[in-house]
Formats: structure tokens, C-alpha cells, sequence
């Protein structure tokens, strides 16, 4: 299943995208199954300024080394909603090797899932209301680098099997905080009347750097460890995801 791009005001991004990654010695981007005795999913940078990518960036500091060199115009291509200026934040899945403390040696790497690194807007700036359809949180965690906040979201499709469903998801900011150091996110959903009918998986970052400059826009300057309250309109209710 594949979920098409779309952009509105630079606010709302895609669901996700799913591209699994055999090797990159092709442009083929296929499901790979093989040992998973070592198996494990963790996020990452990876730089796309050389044209091949051996290595990525996890989120525990730690930098892993990738068996097969990685295209990054494919990645590009495949991963557009992941971009961040020259580099791509994705969900790696991969076989463990070799561990040190400051490296990882990747075995074999299953695939990829695309992170979605939507802009933050601002809702003193926003034209139009935006929408807040319901979905599901199923996780979240602050990255061990201090860099990112992440969400593991569930995200209702029609027909599994279908090449395009286009729902938006994007975070307007609807106020900060000096005192406490807070800021308040809300996610935006457009289901888009996409049918309900089956959840998929989809993932989510915001970068500490994008909340730094958002506190700076607001006059407010060095958040030592800044706090982060999302809103989601979830099928049981609007929760408060804190982080």
C-alpha cells in the first residue's frame, strides 16, 4: 500500500510511506525477509550529501554501519517526507552485529519505514482552520540524543491493497511557555473520507531544533530541556501526549 505526498500551506504532510530496502547496488525497493535473530527496529539519520550512504546516525548517539551502501537519490525519491535539508530521518530495521559504544555494525537491513518530519505552523498565523480527525497514539518517546520527539501513530485506511489514500497530517503550535519551558502542539488529520476499514503503522518526529526556533521566534532564548505537550484527537477522546 502506498500513500501519495500531498502539501497544504506547508502545514499538513503525509500519513507515510512503507519502502522496504533490499540493497541499493538497484533502484529496487522490495520486502526482505531473511534471519532475525539480531532483529531490531531504531531510528536514524542518515546524510545524503555523498551519493552513497554507508552509514546513519541512531537516536542513542551511536552511528551504524550499513552493509550496503545506500543511493540517496533513491532515497530522495522514496523517502521525500523524511527529508530534512541533506539528510533523511528513518525507521530502520536491521540485523545487529558487531556493538561498541559508539558504533554498530548492521548485518543485514530489512527495510525502512518513512518518518514523517512535518514543518511546525503557527496557529497565530494559519488562514484557515485546520482539521482534527481522529487517530490513534500508540507510542512516544524523547530520543536518548536530546534531538527529536517521536510518535509511533495508527493511522485507520480503506482497502489494504490500494496505491493511493490521501490523508494529511501535519503540528500547529498554539502557544509557549517561558515559565515552564513548554510548548503546546496540536496534530492536525484530514481523514480525506479515506474508509476506515484497517490501521496502519506511521511515524513522526519533531526536531528539538525546529521547537528551539520557534521559542526564539517568541523572544524566548536558551530552553535548557524544552517540554513538549501534544493534543490528539484520538477515537477515545483528545489526550495530552507529554514528553
Amino acid at each position: 500500500m502506498r500513500i501519495i505526498e500531498i502539501h497544504l500551506q506547508s502545514l499538513l504532510l503525509l500519513v507515510a510511506v512503507f519502502c522496504c530496502i533490499t540493497s541499493c547496488t538497484t533502484d529496487d525497493y522490495s520486502t526482505g525477509e531473511g534471519d532475525y535473530s539480531y532483529y531490531s527496529a531504531e531510528m536514524a539519520v542518515l546524510s545524503l550529501s555523498d551519493s552513497l550512504v554507508s552509514k546513519a546516525e541512531l537516536d542513542d548517539g551511536r552511528i551504524l554501519g550499513l552493509n550496503s551502501p545506500l543511493k540517496s537519490s533513491v532515497l530522495r525519491k522514496n523517502f521525500s517526507q523524511s527529508l530534512m535539508g541533506d539528510s533523511c530521518r528513518l525507521m530502520l530495521h536491521f540485523n545487529k552485529g558487531a556493538e561498541t559504544s559508539t558504533t554498530v555494525a548492521s548485518t543485514k537491513l530489512h527495510g525502512a519505514d518513512a518518518v514523517m518530519m512535518p514543518l511546525i505552523a503557527l496557529a497565530d498565523t494559519l488562514q484557515k482552520a485546520v482539521k482534527t480527525d481522529p487517530l490513534s497514539i500508540t507510542s512516544s518517546w524523547k530520543a536518548k540524543n536530546g534531538k527529536f520527539y517521536n510518535y509511533n501513530l495508527s493511522v485507520k485506511v480503506g482497502k489494504m491493497d490500494e496505491e493511493q489514500q490521501a490523508q494529511t497530517i501535519g503540528i500547529v503550535c498554539d502557544s509557549v511557555s517561558a515559565a515552564t519551558e513548554t510548548i503546546y502542539l496540536r496534530l492536525a488529520h484530514d481523514q480525506n473520507n479515506v474508509p476506515e476499514y484497517y490501521s496502519i503503522d506511521a511515524f513522526l518526529s519533531i526536531s528539538r531544533k525546529q521547537i528551539d526556533d520557534i521559542f526564539t521566534h517568541y523572544g524566548i532564548y536558551n530552553i535548557s530541556d524544552p517540554k513538549v505537550k501534544l493534543s490528539v484527537n484520538t477515537y477515545q477522546g483528545k489526550k495530552t501526549i507529554a514528553l
